[in-house]
């Protein structure tokens, strides 16, 4: 992907996600996380390398 079409799909999940609570996150293996909201909608994260994850 380009960094245009990196940018353009950041955009559209931060618009998908805008407001949204988190109610759980699950992490299963070191390269997947799953985020589950209140109103349902889950957030599926893979990679086939172990994620390093931050928060700040």
């Amino acid at each position: 992907m380009t960094e245009n079409e990196l940018d353009e799909q950041a955009s559209q999940l931060t618009q998908l996600l805008r407001g949204n609570e988190v109610l759980e996150c699950i992490r299963n293996e070191e390269g997947e996380i799953l985020v589950k909201f209140t109103n349902g909608m889950r957030l599926f994260i893979n990679s086939d390398k172990p994620l390093d994850l931050s928060v700040t």
